[in-house]
């Protein structure tokens, strides 16, 4: 049996001091041995000066590292572990990491940059654990082959552009990016690989972040909890894979973009993921899987949600939860997603947003569930009128209005198509079009109220009643008649009043004449009741009428 050797501590470190290629000449000879610099300390007289790169800050006058660039590792275990590294840069470029455990935990980098740039790991595990705050890492290029990567680090600023993962899984749960997190082109998996994607409770702090033209594997990929503080959160043509996709509570503090992203055929969930930004884009997104954003946390300062041109192969549901509660129960627990009774509660609460959302040319395949959606589009004064902002928003309400249609939601459809109504009056409509829909909208809500046009029914009615029986401001007798009153003139008086208002019963029509005769020979009557109870007739017979459109919208006769 062959004895493995084991390069350790200062003998590891002295072996380094050597240079490059006596490292490479010994690594080839060794090349199934461990090697370990764990507490090490790479300091002052580990570091050589190197050149000015035209790309670092100008005020550096000189620059020293610790060089590892262009190293190879043997496949035995590498172990960096509560190595400290004190240089302006620490470089283990284009190296190469054979097939054993590489672990780079606990690291202490006084440090300005870190560079892994194109480097070559083959390892079956690979771990970096270390808090820099005040670095920039360049995994730029890097290869990782196809083992489990776990990073849980703290940096100041992070590239993994042009990077290759294979289909191992990849963790990067915990870890906080501070200013900048550059994922562009990066290859998460070889597109059949299953490897796990994990972001969950990472907080990218105040960094730009950009997923452009990432390529995931069909493995899972977890963003729940993840907090996206930068001015700019980009996913633009990033390619999910078809595992499922997991932004549960996530939360998205500035302008978010996922143009031309493609979600495989894995769920998408986006359940009470709370965004504080201007706008939110998945225009041109193509959703192969169930799409849920529903219970969705929309701060104030929202303006639009945009899924224009997106395509839809499964069911897509949206709907808005109120942002406060959100908060607060998101905080209270790491599992309310388990909890039925707590989830219900959220669901419960939907609220109104103050845009409308955009699914204009969008085409959907499956079921669309639009039933809690509740929005408003905003009005702004206009001398006398109050017109819509955004003209454009009609176009998006009946898109709205059509999907809910389609999908039998009709008391959405209703509230979508009263909305747009409100956004063409006074723009699209004329003047007396819009004077129209405006009474009814008043009086009916367009045909969604039964109780506005009952209590307008009900005041014509009573007004009429108090009218018939000598009740009238401008008539000279009305306290004599108010005086004198009694059963017989109440009665007459709602026999007549009923008559008038409520047109279908012309059974009374014999005890209306008699009791019109009895009040008109007691001299109750105005001399102008004639106009007023036709006027009165007339009103009780659209409020009638759209009482009856109330009760065939509201129950579907």
């Amino acid at each position: 049996m062959t004895e493995i050797t084991i390069l350790k501590g200062n003998l590891a470190k002295e072996k380094w001091k050597e240079g490059r290629e006596a490292w490479n000449n010994w690594v080839s000879e060794n090349s199934e041995a461990h090697i370990d610099f764990s507490g090490l300390h790479f300091g002052e007289n580990d570091k050589t000066e190197r050149p000015i790169h035209s790309s670092y800050n100008i005020e550096w006058k000189k620059i020293y590292s610790i060089d590892f660039k262009g190293f190879k590792f043997p496949n035995g275990d590498i172990k960096f572990d509560n190595c400290t590294f004190d240089a302006d840069i620490i470089d283990f470029s284009d190296s190469i990491f054979g097939s054993g455990e590489l672990n780079f935990n606990y690291l202490k980098f006084n440090s300005r940059r870190i560079l892994f740039k194109d480097a070559v790991f083959k390892s079956k595990s690979i771990r970096f654990y270390f808090d820099s705050l005040d670095s920039y890492i360049d995994y730029s290029g890097v290869n990782f082959g196809d083992g489990d990567v776990d990073f849980n680090v703290k940096v100041s600023s992070i590239s993994f552009s042009d990077s290759e993962f294979g289909s191992g899984k990849k963790s990067f749960s915990n870890s906080v990016f501070k200013s900048s997190s550059q994922f562009i082109r990066k290859k998460f998996g070889d597109g059949d690989g299953d490897g796990d994607v994990n972001f969950s409770h990472c907080n990218f702090g105040s960094s730009n972040v950009s997923f452009d033209d990432a390529i995931f594997g069909n493995g899972e990929i977890d963003f729940t909890y993840a907090e996206f503080g930068g001015d700019l959160i980009r996913f633009r043509k990033t390619n999910f894979g078809d595992g499922d996709i997991f932004f549960m509570g996530a939360t998205f503090k500035n302008d978010v973009l996922f143009y031309n992203a493609h979600f495989g055929k894995g769920h998408t969930l986006f359940t009470c993921a709370k965004f504080y930004s201007t706008d939110i884009k998945f225009q041109l997104s193509y959703f192969q899987g169930d799409a849920d954003f529903t219970a969705l946390g929309i701060g104030n300062e929202c303006k639009s949600l945009s899924f224009k041109q997106a395509r839809f192969e499964s069911s897509f549901a949206m709907s808005f939860a109120c942002l406060p509660k959100l908060e607060s129960i998101l905080k209270a627990s790491d599992s309310v997603w388990n909890d039925d009774r707590e989830m219900q509660n959220i669901y419960n609460e939907s609220v109104r947003i103050c845009f409308v959302p955009d699914l204009t040319r969008t085409k959907v395949n499956s079921h669309v569930d639009l039933y809690d959606l509740f929005c408003q589009p905003e009005f702004k004064k206009d001398r006398f009128f109050n017109k819509a902002k955004n003209k454009g928003d009609a176009a998006k309400l009946c898109r709205l209005k059509e999907l809910a249609e389609n999908n039998k939601h009709h008391e959405a459809a209703r509230r979508f198509f009263a909305d747009e109504m409100r956004v063409k009056r006074w723009n699209d409509n004329g003047l007396l079009i819009s004077l129209a829909e405006l009474l009814y909208d008043i009086f009916s809500s367009h045909g969604q109220s039964i109780i506005k046009p009952f209590f307008w029914f009900s005041f014509s009615f009573l007004f009429l009643f108090f009218y018939t029986i000598g009740y009238s401001l401008f008539s000279h007798n009305w306290l004599d008649n108010m005086l004198n009153i009694n059963a017989k003139i109440l009665t007459d008086g709602f026999i007549l009043t009923l008559y008038k208002t409520v047109l279908f019963l012309p059974f009374v029509k014999k005890e209306t004449q008699s009791a019109f005769d009895s009040l008109d020979g007691c001299g109750i009557l105005s001399e102008y009741y004639y106009i007023v109870s036709i006027i009165t007739s007339f009103f009780s017979f659209i409020f009638t009428f759209l009482i009856g459109l109330g009760l065939r919208n509201r129950f579907r006769l």
